[in-house]
Formats: C-alpha cells, sequence, structure tokens
C-alpha cells in the first residue's frame, strides 16, 4: 500500500514539472517580439570614397528580434543608395525610322548588415539605444538602354531582341564594421506591449574595405555612351548614414 500512494506522489510530482515547464515555454515565447520596417537614408562618403563619389540617397529595411526579458536585441539591415548618375539621349535607325533612346548610367552601393543592440526600456515613449554592426559593401555601376516610345517598338524585330538594354559596368564586394547610435519614438499607446508603431532615427558609421568601382570625371562633356563620363577608381569605402522611418513592433 505504501509503494502505491508512493508512486502516486512521484507521478503527481512529474505531472506538476510537465506543468510548469509548459507554462515557463509559454511564458517565454510570448516575450519574443518582432520589429520590421523602412528606412530612407542619406549615405555621405568619407575619406578617399568622398573625393570620388557623391552624397546617396536610398532606401533601407530593418528586422529585429526583441527577446525583451533582456536590453540587447538581434538584427538585420539591408540599403540600397544611388550616388553619381548621367545620361543623354541618341537616336538610332532601326530599319525604319529614327528612334530616340534613353542611355543612362548610374553608380549606387548596396549594403547589409547583422547587428546587435543595447537598449534599456526606460518605461518612456522616447527610447535611445546603440547598434554594433557587421556586414559587407556592394559597389556596382550600371549602364542601362531604354527606348523612348516603348509602345512602337517592334519587339518581333531583330533589332530590338539584339538590344541589350541593361549592362553592369563595374562591381566590387568588401566588408564593413561599425557602430551606430540612435532613438525610438513611440507612436502609439504605451501601454501596449505589441503591436506598436514606432519612429526611428539613427545616425552610423561603417568602416569598409577597398573596393574598385566607376566614378563620374570631372568636366567631361558626354558625346557618345555616358559611361564614357565614368573613370575606375579604388578606395576604401567609409560611409556615415542618418536614417529615419517607421518600425512595426509584434
Amino acid at each position: 500500500m505504501n509503494r502505491i500512494v508512493f508512486l502516486i506522489v512521484l507521478i503527481l510530482i512529474f505531472q506538476c514539472s510537465l506543468m510548469g515547464q509548459e507554462d515557463n515555454s509559454t511564458q517565454e515565447k510570448s516575450n519574443l517580439s518582432y520589429n520590421f520596417g523602412v528606412h530612407f537614408i542619406s549615405n555621405v562618403p568619407l575619406n578617399q570614397l568622398n573625393e570620388n563619389m557623391s552624397l546617396g540617397w536610398g532606401l533601407g529595411l530593418v528586422g529585429i528580434i526583441d527577446p525583451e526579458e533582456i536590453p540587447v536585441q538581434f538584427g538585420f539591415d539591408a540599403g540600397l543608395f544611388w550616388h553619381d548618375h548621367v545620361s543623354t539621349s541618341l537616336w538610332v535607325y532601326n530599319g525604319f525610322y529614327d528612334e530616340e533612346f534613353n542611355y543612362s548610367t548610374t553608380s549606387n552601393i548596396f549594403t547589409g548588415d547583422i547587428f546587435i543592440r543595447y537598449q534599456h526600456d526606460f518605461n518612456f515613449k522616447i527610447r535611445p539605444y546603440v547598434d554594433g554592426l557587421l556586414g559587407f559593401n556592394r559597389l556596382a555601376t550600371w549602364t542601362r538602354l531604354t527606348s523612348s516610345f516603348d509602345s512602337e517598338v517592334d519587339e518581333n524585330s531583330s533589332y530590338y531582341n539584339n538590344l541589350e538594354t541593361t549592362k553592369r559596368e563595374a562591381g566590387d564586394w568588401t566588408y564593413a564594421f561599425g557602430g551606430r547610435i540612435g532613438m525610438q519614438i513611440i507612436l502609439t499607446n504605451r501601454d501596449k506591449e505589441k503591436n506598436q508603431i514606432i519612429f526611428d532615427a539613427n545616425i552610423g558609421y561603417r568602416k569598409g574595405g577597398f573596393a574598385t568601382y566607376l566614378v563620374e570625371k570631372e568636366d567631361y562633356i558626354i558625346y557618345d555612351s555616358p559611361v564614357e563620363a565614368f573613370e575606375e577608381k579604388q578606395s576604401s569605402t567609409d560611409l556615415l548614414s542618418v536614417r529615419a522611418g517607421i518600425l512595426f513592433h509584434f
């Protein structure tokens, strides 16, 4: 009899421990939240890159995992920036008539980072933070040839089929690392734990490795192809970025 009672007690203790583990796992899952958003970004080339490339503008996406029970978050972001741009028009005889084409060359930078963020919850609408970054820079120059009268181009003609509309003239990858500081302003009810809309702004410095890229020449008049207005350069790719955008917390 004593053995049966002892066995029943053990079973009850085991069941209670399982229920406690399930409650803890449920609580842990509920404490994990996410931020996703979009930023408008101004990209300022620094040092040697500043001598070769103009101010850039672009868009960025960001995703953040927030454990909530600790003041540390983990995230990623990516951005695409447009810098130097040269365009012209030319007339080409397509076998039937002279047709005008737009010919443009653009230098851009694509960046990506993973980051770790320290952000203490001050129980206030304004929350500052600091990030540590590790990622890459992708510098590329593209030339694009498009017709001014796309609707009038005969897609079955040999001329149209042989037309190369987009061409990458140069591109290079390099590493980047750095940091940034920023602040968030909660735009919705602060009492809500989730489903919040947040204004996010930050400024960051990224130290980039050396890369080869095309930049616009100074005092150059285009006669034929706009890519002739660009020349090859090599330098470090240090960037100062100013970001502002909206995050959705859920």
